[in-house]
């Protein structure tokens, strides 16, 4: 039976994390920071992921904030909207990957039930956990 590509397949090609309908399953310091869990949708792609023809994969997603602070987190929270700020730029809904960013971090969490979640820090790695399992083909969005 097929499922879908394979997990070498899965790592191809370009990638991006939806903050959209993930869930924050915890936030725990770690050190002089934090460590942030989200089970996500990751989207990969040859072109755009998200915007382009691409596959689809739920996975775990670790955001390590170094120097990392945050107002007090009850999880899990399902996540409606978010945005990441890395210094002058910022990400809608989505976190590039890979990434490794040195410098002023913002994370902003919207939950289902109006949760308002803010991570802060001076430094972000994201890392995908090997525990990829897929979802479905993205046909790519459609033109007007």
């Amino acid at each position: 039976m097929f499922d879908g590509p394979s997990m070498s397949e899965a790592v191809e090609g370009n990638t991006m994390i939806e903050i959209h309908d993930s869930t924050l399953e915890q936030v725990d310091m770690a050190g002089d920071g934090l460590v942030a869990t989200l089970s996500a949708f990751v989207h990969r792609s040859p072109g755009v992921p998200g915007r382009s023809r691409g596959s689809v994969w739920s996975q775990t997603v670790r955001l390590e904030l170094q120097g990392g602070s945050h107002g007090g987190v009850d999880s899990p929270i399902w996540v409606v909207d978010g945005h990441v700020a890395l210094g002058g730029e910022t990400y809608d809904n989505t976190i590039p990957w890979p990434l490794a960013h040195v410098g002023p971090v913002r994370i902003e969490f919207e939950g289902s039930e109006g949760e308002h979640i803010v991570l802060v820090g001076q430094g972000l790695k994201v890392s995908l956990l090997k525990d990829a399992k897929y979802v479905e083909e993205f046909p790519g969005e459609q033109a007007l």
